[in-house]
């Protein structure tokens, strides 16, 4: 049971690894297509999206 435990925490972790990685080439995407109207409300969002996750493995 520990064993099955231990795989579901690994995988999620995973999971979560290539959310992030996702945010950050929307992130890049918007950042190219136009740098000085990127607010601050992105990076709110962005950086609210890192704080879940890492509440996420924390729960786990």
């Amino acid at each position: 049971n520990k064993i099955y435990f231990h795989i579901i925490s690994m995988l999620t972790f995973i999971f979560n690894i290539f959310q992030l990685y996702a945010y950050f080439k929307v992130f890049l995407i918007f950042y190219k297509k136009n740098p000085e109207e990127l607010s601050l409300q992105v990076l709110i969002f962005f950086s609210y999206k890192i704080i879940s996750h890492d509440d996420l493995l924390e729960n786990y």
